[in-house]
């Protein structure tokens, strides 16, 4: 809970380690009863000097002295707090009933965010470990290693089939030796390959080592797996040419082929298979669902009649009755809607499924809700990074309305002090020396005045003019440092435009500085130019 008086922040008021309201040591007493935290408030108190003159500051300006105007705006601030914890949060209170349903609506959904965040990170640690998997055999040169053996391997084959005398027996001999090199090097690629899972959104550094993942594997693709294949082929050609067997190109061609489509025709037969056993689980969960809620209809209903057929309702006046009656349509009317919400929301979801199947055959769904996690954990990270930056931000602006109190006060003293040193000539030249330093300083501080975004609060017309002005005071030591000249036409002079200083002047400071920069590392002569372009006001 901040202070602000006159659009000022009054330290230390609103920092963590300074509870002025007793909030924390309240909590620790009750936290259902008192509710409040430094985790769950944000507020502040504002003040003027009109209305609150009787709040003094203490001597350092840290805060107000404890006088009795302070210590009764406590404890009108805590008594509203108090009551407000009785009121909307503490059970029995006179408008809790709003925020327990909101309450029990976001632990709903926090379930349900949390059972889906179980489900991805065991996706995203299972395809973590196979990318580490496959980059530590890179790294070990595991691919290069049993392609090598495999090479091995296969010309001491095919060597021993060009031995044998048989001629088909040895043309076969060669084509199962190349057939069984082609088929561990597609096992090869297989096994250690990774697969992006589907529905998983993934995080810059999780997304900067699938991209890792994609590079290495072509590389691998067209370093080695392709090479050694032609090779295959090529060390083929030329033992059958050697041994003078004649290979049947029809029958070499037809082996590969049916190798390959046995292999990849039981792999889809697996993936078909699982498919259909996800399918009938579904099924069956959907079936699940849609008994249950009959039935619990069902119950309920039988229940109500035989509370229906025990209660004597001649006992029972006419309000008594009607309060039975819309208690009971009640209970109906809340399991038919609860249960009727659950059976909508499956029956929306599984439509969807099917639509994106029925038109495209592929899982849009699933890309469609990495993409959704992916955007959102980009926001998350740029939520905190701007966090950082608010809160850099807000040490600024109390740095300088600390720095500009002291500021005055210097000021002011110089000011004194240069009366006193007129009638004495030891402390005249001190007094110069202090005068010219602080003028020199207090110039340099006033240039960072119009990037103070509170300060100016509406556009106003800026004009060219000042824009240089304002440039050339800040970097005219650097400008004469580096023999920098800046050059402006009168149009840009004469040029205004409607905006918030601290929006248009960061923009000039920032070019101004690059073009500095690199205009330093070429010969003179170094020329900044500042033109109006046509069209603009």
């Amino acid at each position: 809970m901040y202070i602000y008086r006159d659009g000022v922040r009054v330290p230390a008021y609103g920092d963590h380690s300074f509870d002025w309201l007793e909030v924390e040591k309240r909590r620790n007493l009750g936290a259902g009863y008192y509710f409040f935290s430094f985790r769950r408030m944000f507020g502040a108190v504002i003040l003027n000097r009109n209305k609150n003159g009787r709040l003094v500051e203490k001597a350092g300006r840290e805060g107000w002295q404890q006088n009795n105007a302070y210590r009764q705006l406590r404890e009108i601030v805590i008594n509203l707090l108090t009551q407000l914890a009785a009121e909307f949060f503490r059970k029995g209170g006179t408008h809790t009933e709003l925020f327990e349903e909101h309450k029990s609506e976001l632990k709903r959904k926090a379930v349900l965010l949390e059972k889906r965040e179980k489900q991805v990170a065991r996706k995203k640690r299972n395809f973590s470990e196979s990318l580490d998997k496959f980059f530590k055999l890179v790294n070990e040169e595991f691919f290069e290693q049993e392609l090598t053996k495999l090479r091995q391997d296969t010309n001491a084959a095919m060597q021993g089939a060009a031995k044998i005398k048989d001629q088909d027996q040895a043309a076969a001999a060669l084509i199962q030796a190349e057939k069984f090199a082609l088929e561990r090097v597609r096992k090869l690629r297989d096994d250690f390959g990774c697969r992006r899972p589907a529905g998983v959104g993934f995080s810059k550094s999780l997304h900067e080592r699938w991209e890792a993942y994609q590079f290495e594997r072509k590389r691998l693709e067209q370093d080695l797996f392709s090479p050694f294949e032609q090779e295959i082929a090529e060390t083929l050609g030329k033992v059958a040419k050697q041994a003078r067997i004649y290979v049947n190109q029809r029958r070499r061609l037809e082996e590969r082929l049916r190798s390959i489509q046995e292999e990849r025709q039981q792999m889809l037969k697996e993936t078909v298979k699982l498919t259909r056993a996800t399918a009938d689980d579904t099924r069956d969960a959907v079936f699940d669902v849609t008994q249950r809620a009959v039935q619990d209809f069902d119950s309920t209903y039988r229940r109500i009649e035989t509370d229906l057929n025990r209660l004597n309702l001649d006992l029972l006046d006419e309000a008594a009755i009607e309060r039975q009656r819309q208690q009971w349509e009640e209970q109906l009317l809340e399991i038919e809607q609860r249960h009727r919400g659950s059976l909508e929301a499956a029956r929306d979801m599984l439509s969807m499924l099917a639509e994106n199947l029925k038109a495209s055959g592929e899982a849009e769904t699933a890309e469609t809700m990495a993409a959704m996690d992916e955007r959102m954990m980009a926001l998350e990270e740029q939520a905190d990074e701007d966090f950082e930056m608010v809160q850099l931000g807000l040490a600024v602006a109390i740095i300088n309305h600390e720095f500009g109190a002291a500021i005055r006060n210097v000021r002011k003293n110089i000011q004194e002090l240069g009366f006193l040193s007129r009638g004495s000539k030891s402390i005249r030249p001190l007094y110069d020396s202090i005068r010219s330093n602080f003028e020199h300083l207090d110039g340099h501080l006033g240039l960072f005045t119009p990037l103070q975004r509170r300060l100016h609060r509406r556009t106003v017309g800026i004009s060219g003019k000042a824009i240089y002005n304002y440039v050339h005071d800040l970097f005219s030591n650097r400008l004469e440092r580096h023999a920098v000249s800046v050059e402006r036409t009168e149009s840009f002079m004469a040029a205004i435009v409607e905006c918030y200083p601290s929006t248009i002047y960061p923009v000039f400071i920032n070019m101004v500085d690059n073009a500095i920069y690199w205009l330093k590392t070429i010969s003179a002569p170094r020329k900044i130019s500042s033109r109006r372009r046509k069209g603009l006001s």
